[in-house]
């Protein structure tokens, strides 16, 4: 329950082995954990082990995009439910055709797509919270915002304003008195909030959603 730096190399190491395997419910219940062990003593260290599970999920993405037909990912497929698959190349694989290029080009990013986005999730919900991670929250959702441009992700991008409202909201209407909590009345963090609206914004313009934008 006492934080110490062994446990932190112990960390580093669970992620690592969490994107080897694509497994986004590892990281978060780890990360949950974690997050009780620092909050008292260490909340750098909840910082560093989440950006490295962050960088490392984001090169093992672009990595498996490099190797493949850019058009392929372009679509409104929805990341979060495993409907990545229409009906009729199901039949045709199951009737023994061969797998055609573009559907192999799929299942070789594709999900490394949806482990990047399950791990934008529940780094946001991880550090929401704490004064000292704020950089770190902002920061996290201008990377989740450059991924739905990247990847054209427009369902996702509805997600993640609507995740990102419901944080703000939270904040508003349920304050807390903890000196170590974000507190929306304090200048530098209504500044942070306000940048990363401006961030939104422009995302919402780069993907023609204009009613996310309005």
């Amino acid at each position: 329950r006492q934080w110490s730096k062994t446990y932190e190399g112990i960390m580093l190491k669970l992620m690592e082995l969490s994107v080897q395997l694509r497994k986004p419910g590892m990281v978060k219940e780890a990360l949950h954990k974690y997050r009780a062990m620092c909050m008292q003593s260490n909340v750098s260290s909840l910082e560093d082990v989440v950006r490295f599970i962050v960088d490392l999920a984001e090169k093992s993405t672009e990595d498996a995009r490099k190797k493949v037909d850019e058009t392929i990912l372009e679509g409104a497929e929805d990341l979060e439910d495993g409907a990545m698959e229409t009906p009729e190349t199901l039949l045709l694989e199951a009737a023994g055709n061969a797998l055609t290029k573009e559907r192999i080009d799929r299942q070789q990013v594709v999900p490394w797509m949806r482990f990047l986005w399950e791990v934008y999730r529940v780094v946001l919900d991880i550090v929401k919270t704490h004064n000292k991670l704020e950089n770190c929250y902002h920061g996290m959702a201008t990377k989740a915002f450059a991924f739905c441009v990247k990847y054209k992700r427009y369902m996702e991008f509805r997600r993640l304003c609507d995740m990102l409202r419901q944080h703000l909201n939270q904040l508003i209407n349920n304050p807390r008195n903890s000196p170590n909590d974000v507190k929306i009345t304090d200048t530098d963090t209504l500044q942070k909030f306000m940048e990363t609206r401006f961030t939104k914004l422009s995302t919402a313009v780069q993907l023609e959603h204009w009613q996310e934008a309005y």
